[in-house]
This record gives C-alpha cells, sequence and structure tokens, in this order.
C-alpha cells in the first residue's frame, strides 16, 4: 500500500510551484528608475552587465566583476571558440555524472544491507547539505529561491524513488525513472522552447534502450509502480527548472547547489522522521564502528555522487538544454549495469543488454550531432 505521506509531498510539488513559480523572474516592463553602482567601461559585452531588481519598478544595472564567476574558473578557463568547445566540454561533464550516477546503484545496494535505508538516505544528503552550507551567503533571494524549488523537486523524485524500490523491482524503477529523458522534451514543448522538437524523437530512441536493458524479463504491475512514476515527473521537473535557473543566475553554481541539498535534505529527513524515525549521532557512531565500509558508502553517496555531480550538472546546464541533459543522462543506465557487473558481480544479461547499450549510445549521437546550440562559456 502507498504511504499517504508519498501523497502529500506530491502534491507539495505542485504548490511549491505555484508559490515559486516556474517563470524566469521578470524585470519591470517600464521601470521608473534605473541606477547604475559605476558607469560601465567602453565595449563591455552585453553578458558582463548585471541587472538586478531593486524594488518593483526600479533595476540596478553593475558590471560583472571576477567575484561573480570566481567558483567557475575550472570550466571558464577554455581556449577559443566558446560556441563549440563549451558545448563539448559540458556534454562530456554530464557523461560523467551520468557515470557516477552510475553508481549510485550498487552504493545503494550496499547501504540497504548495512543499514535502515531510509536513516541512510538521510544522513546521505544531510553530509550533503553540510558540505555545501557555507555557500549559501553568496545567494540572492531570488536565486535562492529558484534553488530550493529545484531541490523540493528532486527530493520528491528521490522519495518515490524509495517507495518505489519497497514495493517493485529495481529494473523497473530505474526504466520508469529514465522516463525523464521524454518528460523534459514535454515540459520545454509546453514552455514554448525551439530546442525540444529536436530532442524528442532521440528522447524516445534512448528510452527504448533503456527498457532493452533493463526489463529483460518483465514482472506484472503493482502499487510501486504508480509510486515510481514520481520520478520521471518530479526530476524532469527538476531537470527544467535548473536549466532555467542556472541560466538567469550565471555564476552562482555552487551556491545553488548548496540551496539543491539543504531543500532535499529538509524533505528527506522530514520524511525519514514521520515513517522510521532519524538516525541518532549515537546510532550512526555504532553502525559505522560495527560496519566501517558503511562510511565509505556514506561519503561516497553524499559527496561524490550527489554534491560533486550537482556541481557539475549545474555548470554543465548553463550551456545544454534540459532535453539534450536528460538524453545525455539515459546513459546512466548502462553505466549502473556496468559497475553492478564489477562491483556487485551481478551479470550482463543477453542480447538486450547490447540492443538496449547500442540504442542508448545512438539516441545520444543523434542528439549530439544535430546543429549545437549558442552557448556561453561554462
Amino acid at each position: 500500500m502507498v504511504n499517504p505521506l508519498s501523497g502529500w509531498l506530491l502534491c507539495l510539488g505542485c504548490l511549491l510551484q505555484g508559490a515559486l513559480g516556474f517563470t524566469s523572474h521578470a524585470l519591470p516592463r517600464r521601470p521608473r528608475l534605473c541606477t547604475s553602482s559605476a558607469a560601465p567601461p567602453a565595449a563591455v559585452p552585453s553578458q558582463s552587465l548585471w541587472c538586478a531588481p531593486v524594488a518593483d519598478d526600479v533595476v540596478q544595472l553593475s558590471v560583472a566583476d571576477d567575484a561573480h564567476t570566481a567558483e567557475d574558473l575550472s570550466l571558464d578557463e577554455l581556449d577559443g571558440d566558446s560556441s563549440n568547445g563549451s558545448v563539448w566540454l559540458a556534454r562530456g561533464t554530464l557523461l560523467t555524472v551520468a557515470a557516477l550516477y552510475g553508481t549510485n546503484y550498487s552504493s545503494i545496494k550496499v547501504l540497504q544491507e548495512m543499514w535502515d535505508g531510509d536513516g541512510a538516505a538521510a544522513v546521505r544528503f544531510i553530509i550533503a547539505a553540510v558540505c555545501t552550507l557555507p555557500w549559501l551567503v553568496k545567494l540572492p533571494k531570488e536565486a535562492l529561491a529558484g534553488g530550493l524549488q529545484v531541490g523540493a523537486f528532486n527530493a520528491i523524485g528521490y522519495l518515490s524513488q524509495f517507495e518505489a524500490l519497497h514495493q517493485t523491482t529495481a529494473s523497473k524503477t530505474a526504466f520508469i525513472g529514465s522516463l525523464a529523458v521524454v518528460a523534459v522534451p514535454c515540459f520545454e514543448a509546453l514552455s514554448g522552447q525551439a530546442s525540444a522538437a529536436g530532442a524528442l524523437l532521440p528522447a524516445m530512441v534512448a528510452t527504448a534502450g533503456v527498457m532493452l536493458l533493463e526489463l529483460g524479463g518483465l514482472t506484472p504491475p503493482n502499487s510501486g509502480d504508480l509510486v515510481a512514476l514520481a520520478q520521471p515527473l518530479f526530476f524532469g521537473l527538476g531537470y527544467w527548472r535548473l536549466g532555467a535557473v542556472t541560466k538567469q543566475w550565471p555564476g552562482l553554481s555552487l551556491p545553488l547547489v548548496a540551496a539543491q541539498s539543504l531543500a532535499v535534505a529538509v524533505v528527506v529527513a522530514a520524511y525519514a522522521f514521520a515513517t522510521h524515525g532519524l538516525p541518532t549521532p549515537a546510532g550512526v557512531t555504532a553502525a559505522l564502528r560495527a560496519q566501517p565500509a558503511l562510511g565509505g558508502a556514506l561519503v561516497w553517496t553524499g559527496i561524490m555522487t550527489t554534491v560533486v555531480s550537482a556541481i557539475m550538472e549545474t555548470k554543465a546546464l548553463r550551456v545544454l538544454s534540459a532535453a539534450e541533459a536528460t538524453v545525455l543522462y539515459s546513459t546512466e543506465p548502462l553505466f549502473a549495469t556496468l559497475f553492478a557487473a564489477v562491483l556487485v558481480g551481478e551479470g550482463l544479461g543477453g542480447w538486450s543488454t547490447g540492443a538496449g547499450a547500442a540504442l542508448i549510445l545512438a539516441a545520444c549521437l543523434w542528439r549530439v550531432l544535430l546543429k549545437p546550440p549558442a552557448a556561453a562559456p561554462l
């Protein structure tokens, strides 16, 4: 039976949409007053100008300084052609993120065997939130709202994943979650984004590939499948909104990751507290002493596959559309299958595994060989 709290959490996502809004922050159409922190020098590129609302009908212009992009130096130091080089760098970044996410299935399986699943999930996201909390001081109030919204959507996606794994198979949960690759182009099409049409067909090919990869032997539908359907909806909303927020607030990758981590930690911890109770510090210490490998799994999932992957994802989505990102993310089950075979000893399967992998790779090549999007530097 589906936990009633899951339904309330799904409603929470709808309320957040209404409360925080899906659209980018709109500046007043006819500002009464426009102030400037300093006269911009001649020939300042338009992307170096920052426009911030001060009041309902007042905006302030300023020239972006190094502080706006200090945390992006590792990806900003690109040579030459940003419209081409940074696009391919962003694609490579997202494939690396997909590989990191692919390790999650094996890591979470280890965590569930060693400790209570909900408690481990709460500790994982609390670790991520604590590590990123200092970055929140750099985040303007308007950007904070966007980051919290993305985090709340992702948190509901994670919770539906946890609940589904208790009631259905991991393969079906992974396949249903991969439907975000179709959901995101639909959201972009509904919002009038031209890039959505080019991503829809590759997304459908990628979905077929994931189906072959994950669903070698189908089991009858159950209530867990219905719960799992919240994954593509809310993860898709999270990717879509993150793409908009990162383009609206360039140079704030780390603070946005902090806001997302905080929202996920609060929602997941509240869910764990309401269902099974939060683990106590003494309980965590005892579990770590009894099973030292637990600490490594928590650090890996809390920092590498949550914080580091979110930073890379946030930077890459400044360049790529969310629709293209989800097509690249469709390689996650392929990486998950490979890691499960190496780390956990699961079999690679038969012809369906090879056919599914081929379709996923074909979808990615199809998408990336289309006309590249006009890109800002990462």
